[in-house]
C-alpha cells in the first residue's frame, strides 16, 4: 500500500508564520489549509476534513486548549500545539488535553515535518488495524460496520 497524503490544517492567527508553515508543508507533500481563528476553523473542518491539526494556543476568541480538548472527544485527529506558550504547566495542560506533541515556537520547520510524517504514519497504522477506513476525498468513514457521515 503506497504511502497516504497527510492532510493538515493549520489553525494560528499569525498570518506570516500561517503561510510559511502552509507553503512549506505543500512543498513536502502535503495537503494543507489554514485558518487564524478557532470559528473559521471549525467551519473549514467541516468541509474539508484532516489528519493532522497544528494549533496554537493563542488565538483570538476561542483559545487553542479548547480546540485540542473538543478535537480529542469528537475524532481520531493528530493533534500538534505549536505555541509560543512554554511554560512546563501549559505543555502539560495541552498534552493531558490529548495533544499529541507540544512545540514551542521558534519551530523547526524539519522537526515539525518529521512530527507530522510520524503522526500520519500512527494514524493510518491505527485506523487499518481498528479496521477503520477512510477513502481519499471522502468525508464518509467505516469504522467497524458503521457507515458514519461528518
Amino acid at each position: 500500500m503506497g504511502k497516504k497524503q497527510i492532510r493538515i490544517a493549520i489553525l494560528e492567527d499569525n498570518d506570516d508564520l500561517r503561510e510559511e508553515l502552509d507553503f512549506f508543508l505543500t512543498n513536502q507533500g502535503h495537503f494543507v489549509w489554514g485558518v487564524d481563528s478557532a470559528e473559521a476553523f471549525w467551519k473549514q473542518l467541516h468541509l474539508v476534513p484532516v489528519d493532522v491539526v497544528l494549533v496554537d494556543i493563542g488565538l483570538p476568541g476561542e483559545d487553542g486548549f479548547s480546540v485540542v480538548s473538543f478535537l480529542h472527544q469528537i475524532r481520531r485527529h493528530g493533534v500538534i500545539v505549536i505555541s509560543a506558550r512554554g511554560s512546563q504547566q501549559d505543555h502539560m495542560r495541552g498534552l493531558s488535553l490529548g495533544a499529541d506533541l507540544y512545540m514551542v515556537k521558534p519551530i523547526n520547520f524539519a522537526d515539525l515535518n518529521h512530527a507530522i510524517v510520524s503522526l500520519g504514519q500512527r494514524i493510518q497504522h491505527e485506523a487499518r488495524s481498528t479496521g477503520t477506513t477512510v477513502e481519499e476525498g471522502s468525508e464518509w468513514l467505516l469504522d467497524d460496520r458503521q457507515l458514519v457521515s461528518p
